[in-house]
């Protein structure tokens, strides 16, 4: 694990929310990396040796290089003829904590008392793509998505084991548009967030946030080339 991390790069990845049954490594084996899930879902995908893929979601991409944060130096996995690895940091946190879940989709929940955290996703190309020669190649995501159903994951630091359950409604003055459902059972270290956006039921969708698997599709990494 890496032991670097800038206050820039927290400005930087802390944002806007995203998202299986993946196994990420963990330095002491103790499942703090965020493990496998054990929840009820039938989808899920993999941050580890998992194959990349063009936009389409179809064509296999035999590329290499480091998984970086937009415009920092900080190194969260790599790629390797096309196979993505994720390795996120474990020290070197404690400046960079935040007692709010900030952007995360504008969520009102309250963190539980001295609970900080961390979160890295894959929006507004977040997960940049950086050649051998350090040249950005593009930006990876990993999620699902169509007309009816939008499923991800996200990347979740806590300095200590919470619960944080909460219902919430987004509207648009004064029209609801989304039910948001949070239940995440979060352990000390890194946990994996699970996102499932449903479909329109009389204009109004539900989203659910768990630290189980309630995924329902495959999701796959896809590399963006820049424009």
């Amino acid at each position: 694990m890496r032991n670097i991390f800038s206050k820039f790069a927290l400005s930087a990845s802390i944002m806007l929310a995203m998202v299986f049954t993946f196994a990420c490594s963990s330095d002491d084996g103790n499942n703090n990396n965020g493990g496998t899930s054990s929840g009820s879902g039938g989808g899920g995908g993999s941050d580890q040796n998992s194959p990349l893929y063009d936009k389409d979601g179809t064509t296999p991409r035999n590329i290499s290089g480091v998984i970086r944060l937009k415009k920092t130096s900080i190194e969260i996995g790599k790629v390797t003829n096309g196979a993505v690895t994720i390795d996120l940091p474990i020290t070197g946190l404690d400046d960079y904590l935040s007692t709010s879940l900030g952007k995360l989709g504008k969520a009102p929940c309250p963190l539980p008392s001295n609970m900080k955290i961390i979160v890295l996703i894959d929006e507004d190309g977040m997960f940049q793509l950086i050649s051998s020669t350090g040249e950005v190649l593009g930006t990876l995501k990993f999620r699902y998505s169509n007309d009816q159903i939008y499923e991800t994951m996200f990347y979740l630091y806590s300095t200590k084991e919470e619960k944080i359950t909460c219902n919430y409604d987004k509207d648009d003055e004064g029209v609801v548009y989304e039910n948001v459902i949070t239940n995440l059972d979060v352990k000390e270290r890194w946990n994996k967030v699970y996102i499932h956006r449903g479909p329109k039921i009389n204009s109004v969708r539900t989203s659910e946030w768990n630290t189980n698997n309630i995924l329902t599709q495959q999701l796959k990494w896809t590399f963006h080339p820049l424009d």
